[in-house]
């Protein structure tokens, strides 16, 4: 989960790709089956004070085991 907008800065070919997460950093991997982007709403006034209207679900559904995910 994050409160920045992921989107895919290099497009997922052969289960590799990469995400960038706003100014938080970067997510690249490999033997990936399905990469997912959900928005989600947020409802509860405490947490939309820290978060905004929205906050981002990232799944990445491994296909392989040999998966590799780095985060930077």
């Amino acid at each position: 989960m994050t409160c920045e907008k992921p989107e895919l800065t290099e497009p997922v070919r052969e289960g590799r790709g990469r995400l960038s997460v706003g100014e938080l950093g970067e997510i690249s991997f490999e033997g990936m089956g399905s990469v997912v982007i959900e928005t989600c709403p947020i409802k509860d006034k405490r947490l939309g004070k820290a978060w905004k209207d929205e906050c981002y679900r990232i799944l990445l559904a491994a296909e392989r085991e040999d998966t590799v995910i780095e985060v930077y």
